[in-house]
């Protein structure tokens, strides 16, 4: 009788972990009870309780937004549960909808992203600019296109998508860049690094996530209006977005802006033909029952832009002569005007998304989307009078379909494991139409993928694994299909030729893994590690391309026998966030196998293969591949001292072709930035900021045809300022860049060998929310 008391009178303990049962994060602030004992959990989701030994007793864990957890336990010593709670549906009680949406789970690699009033101050700019604040993005410009780069990489080896669909256009022209609306995303992130698992194939420099404003749930009308107005080019932007939601169930929104800006110029003349054209449109409407979700989404993007009359490619001769003046020939005849002439480029693009989603008892979430783009791309060279028509003419129809299951976290003990897996299939077709340049093709292909990670308090592991496969066809005409057998480049029995057109096919295999743990070292600081492996496959110019680049005083050779590139990457990232400061620091390596590139033809003796064509002389550059080694570092910082903040940024990429033993054309040079915002009120800020780049001392003539130009200093100014008018949210901006209107050429503008960038540039923007039930 005394031992059953003793051992009666004995304390053991009920201890647990509790996590959300769709996304594994760990749930802080909930009531725990065991028997008579309450406590609450702890930002890391745990509680401990004292309970009686070899008593029956009854736990219970809840919180008002989750359903409750009850289960009742016999203790022995200590015991361990590992609780999942269930996030209560979306509820309407009189008109008042009450949501928790689920936590965005940290990328082990460095990612960055905009939203807010970082993404407001970048209003009315392309996207590639829009990103170029990010430490490690640069920009790859011809005139007013640009194009960004990622870590040293650019085009096919940086993906874009926008609201999770693959954009699809022809990004492989240095003059080539992503038609995409940044006024219709609510968010931007730039993920650095290898990606190709979770994102597909070409993901070796990164990825460009563009996310649209999520469509509200709560009842009634919200409307925006932005006006952009920028001094240098005369611009004007207005856009407008109208979202509707009747019901919780259902939304809808329609959006649009239209720009047009007349020729820019430099501190000392105008780039002459440089005028703009766009406009946007876009619709979205949701339903949402239950647990199933539709969404129905297009967009149209048209642009047209002119290519400045500086440019002189009539032959390698005149191109080259032009690279010692310090101004363009005929400066004197160039105008700030509206009107845009021959060069020009016109670019259309149409998206259509369908979107489905449901939640699977047990396995978990099920979404699957369907998506149809027509990119449509004319260019216009100097002709005679009487030709009206394009001399460059490619129209790109995909399909994509995507299907990815998100499994219920699987809880195993102190940890929980959450992933998905996916698939994902393309088909594509490409028409070309004008002077000798690509081939008609169309590619088929598909991927499957799996990502899994490892959730602990302080500690999460990542693995994943992809494979695809792609089938293209391209179509060559006899006269394309002879010029490439002369150069041997194509053999008998590469094609199979049926009249006038031979039909040349490739299929590339890939695979694709990644690693990566992102370890907690407090709760302001943690440390990224990721290893990763991307490949992608030849673009269709890389393998076909045979003509002179409409942007560019080359003849370019394609190599039909090239294979994919695959990248293999390490990346390690330091981040730091504490009340008054906080800091990013990452160091990367990536190891290219067989990274394709335009390289110079030598002779014998090796000298520079020269073609003499119709409309002159160019040299002979071919595609070639190469191992290829990019190392580098980026980093940010900024400490808050009150009313001041300062910041500050570097940005620093190397990279050598291993086999040529010869530096890779337009890799950025080192680059420094600082910043000092004063916020005079809560809603009244200034910044100045400076930014100085560094003269590429790493550069190959042979490829650049011109040596880098000097480094640079440019200084910036601005204001802006929050404030509420007639019960309207009302933000406005005024922003000075170039302040001292500097004369500076930029290594990674095709402009610089032609003429010098803009110079002093003032925007002002001004815009509005207002709504109502």
């Amino acid at each position: 009788m005394i031992v059953a008391l003793l051992l009666l009178a004995q304390t053991c303990g009920v201890e647990g972990r509790v996590v959300d049962a769709r996304t594994a994060e760990p749930i802080a602030r909930a009531d725990a009870r065991a028997g008579e004992r309450t406590t609450t959990t702890d930002e890391s989701g745990s509680f401990s309780l004292p309970v009686p030994c070899r008593a029956s007793v009854e736990v219970e864990v809840k919180r008002a937004d989750y359903r409750p957890w009850t289960r009742a336990v016999r203790t022995s010593t200590v015991t361990e549960l590992a609780i999942a709670l269930e996030l209560y549906a979306v509820t309407r009680v009189d008109d008042v909808v009450v949501t928790a949406p689920a936590l965005r789970p940290e990328d082990t690699r460095a990612a960055t992203r905009l939203e807010g009033d970082r993404l407001e101050r970048t209003r009315g700019s392309n996207l590639a600019d829009a990103l170029a604040e990010v430490s490690g993005v640069t920009v790859l410009r011809s005139g007013r296109v640009a194009k960004p780069i990622v870590r040293g990489q650019s085009g096919s080896r940086v993906l874009v998508l926008f609201d999770g669909v693959r954009h699809e256009s022809q990004d492989w022209g240095v003059d080539h860049g992503p038609e995409i609306d940044p006024f219709a995303a609510g968010a931007l992130t730039v993920v650095k690094g290898a990606a190709g698992v979770r994102y597909g194939p070409d993901a070796l420099g990164g990825v460009l996530l563009v996310e649209p404003p999520e469509l509200s749930r709560t009842p009634g009308w919200v409307a925006r209006v932005d006006g952009v107005g920028a001094l240098n080019g005369r611009r004007v932007t207005a856009a407008a977005r109208i979202d509707h939601t009747p019901v919780p169930e259902f939304a809808w929104r329609v959006e649009g802006n239209v720009s047009r800006g007349a020729a820019l110029e430099t501190p000392d003349y105008p780039l002459d033909n440089t005028g703009i054209f766009e406009w946007n449109a876009g619709a979205t409407a949701r339903y949402e029952r239950g647990t199933f979700g539709l969404k129905l989404a297009l967009h149209h993007n048209d642009i047209a832009n002119g290519i400045c009359t500086c440019v002189d490619n009539e032959s390698t001769d005149d191109f080259l002569a032009q690279l010692d003046r310090p101004r363009p020939s005929g400066v004197e005849a160039y105008a700030v005007e509206y009107a845009i002439d021959r060069p020009r480029q016109t670019v259309t693009h149409d998206r259509a998304i369908l979107r489905l989603n449901e939640r699977i008892d047990v396995l978990g979430d099920v979404v699957g989307t369907y998506a149809f783009q027509i990119n449509r791309r004319r260019e216009f060279d100097v002709v005679r009078q009487s030709v009206e028509g394009p001399q460059f003419d490619f129209t790109l129809r995909t399909h994509t379909v995507d299907v990815a299951l998100e499994h219920d976290p699987v809880l195993l003990g102190a940890q929980s494991l959450r992933g998905t897996w996916g698939v994902q299939g393309i088909a594509q077709e490409n028409v070309y139409a004008g002077l000798p340049l690509i081939p008609n093709y169309r590619a088929l292909g598909g991927g499957v993928f799996v990502v899994e990670r490892l959730v602990r308090d302080d500690l999460e592991l990542e693995a994943g694994l992809r494979y695809d496969v792609l089938g293209r066809t391209a179509y060559l005409d006899d006269s394309a299909y002879d010029r490439l057998r002369a150069r041997g480049t194509l053999v008998d029995g590469d094609c199979a030729t049926s009249g006038d057109v031979a039909a040349c096919g490739s299929t590339f295999h890939t695979l694709a893994f990644s690693l990566g743990g992102l370890l907690r070292l407090s709760e302001s600081s943690s440390v990224k590690l990721d290893l990763s492996s991307a490949s992608r496959t030849p673009t269709i110019d890389e393998q076909y391309i045979n003509g002179t680049a409409p942007s560019f005083p080359i003849l370019a050779i394609g190599e039909p026998s090239l294979k994919s590139e695959t990248s293999w990457s390490l990346s390690s990232t330091f981040v730091a966030r504490h009340e008054t400061w906080r800091a990013e620091v990452s160091l990367f390596g990536s190891f290219v196998d067989g990274y394709i590139g335009l390289t110079p033809a030598l002779d014998e003796n090796g000298r520079p293969i020269v073609d003499v064509l119709i409309r002159g002389a160019f040299p002979r550059f071919e595609q070639r591949a190469s191992d290829t080694l990019f190392v580098g570092a980026d980093a940010t910082g900024a400490v808050d001292l009150g009313p001041v903040e300062l910041g500050a940024d570097l940005a620093v990429v190397y990279a050598r072709d291993l086999e040529r033993h010869a530096p890779v054309a337009f890799v950025p040079p080192p680059r420094v930035g600082a910043h000092a915002t004063y916020r005079i009120e809560e809603r009244l800020s200034v910044t100045a900021a400076g930014r100085y780049v560094f003269r590429q001392g790493n550069f190959d003539t042979r490829v650049d045809l011109a040596p880098p130009p000097e480094g640079y200093l440019l200084l910036d100014l601005g204001a802006a300022a929050t404030f509420e008018l007639d019960h309207r949210t009302v933000r406005a901006s005024l922003d000075v860049e170039n302040l001292l209107d500097t004369r500076y050429r930029d290594y990674t503008s095709l402009l610089r060998y032609f003429a010098d960038e803009p110079g002093r540039q003032v925007v002002l923007r001004i815009g509005a929310t207002f709504g109502g039930g």
